[in-house]
């Protein structure tokens, strides 16, 4: 089953892009998309190359909560986990230091956290297609969301609920269906390039 993700990589939305008059220059870049499009992994050599803070929320998430994330969603449930989600994406863009934040899956699906992505980064949407992304799933249980869809075709419904909130959030996209992350590393700083974001160390 392939979900319609269309070919936006060759387009870039510029409604996000760069600030507006009276406003500080954005900083931070965000990498949203579904799980398994290697935000984390992308993220981690971008941090590394060109000298980026990395916040991965998932990570800082489990870190100061002492337990995984499947934990807490079975401990402390959804609306929890979404809480804190905010809480530390919020706490990453007030850093005056740039930063390259590896998104969860999920932190599109709250409006709070798409005004902060809006106002205060770059946010760069890594595509990807179903099969691809189910062929990249090792652990289903640490993934409680799709541990609780569990066919293809949930997964497919619940992929298909946030395609549309991505692409709005988005400023440049990038595929990553058949790409090694060196190589959606390489077309993800291009794009950010193309709209406006200075780098201040090259690779």
């Amino acid at each position: 089953m392939t979900i319609g993700v269309p070919d936006l990589e060759n387009t870039t939305q510029f409604k996000a892009v760069g600030s507006s008059q009276g406003e500080a220059p954005k900083i931070h870049v965000a990498l949203i998309g579904f799980m398994g499009a290697g935000k984390s992994t992308v993220a981690q050599l971008i941090a590394r190359d060109f000298g980026l803070i990395l916040v991965d929320t998932d990570a800082e998430i489990e870190k100061e909560e002492g337990m995984s994330i499947s934990d807490i969603f079975e401990k402390k449930g959804e609306t929890y986990f979404r809480n804190r989600e905010t809480e530390v994406l919020a706490r990453a863009f007030e850093s005056t230091q740039p930063s390259i934040v590896a998104c969860g899956g999920g932190v599109i699906t709250q409006p709070e956290n798409r005004v902060l992505l809006e106002k205060k980064a770059y946010v760069v949407y890594l595509t990807i297609q179903l099969e691809q992304a189910l062929a990249r799933f090792d652990d289903y249980a640490s993934r409680p969301l799709l541990a609780r869809a569990g066919c293809t075709d949930a997964i497919f419904a619940l992929m298909e609920a946030r395609i549309g909130l991505m692409e709005a959030a988005g400023d440049v996209y990038v595929t990553t269906d058949r790409r090694t992350p060196e190589e959606v590393e390489r077309v993800v700083v291009e794009r950010l390039k193309e709209a406006g974001y200075e780098f201040l160390r090259e690779h």
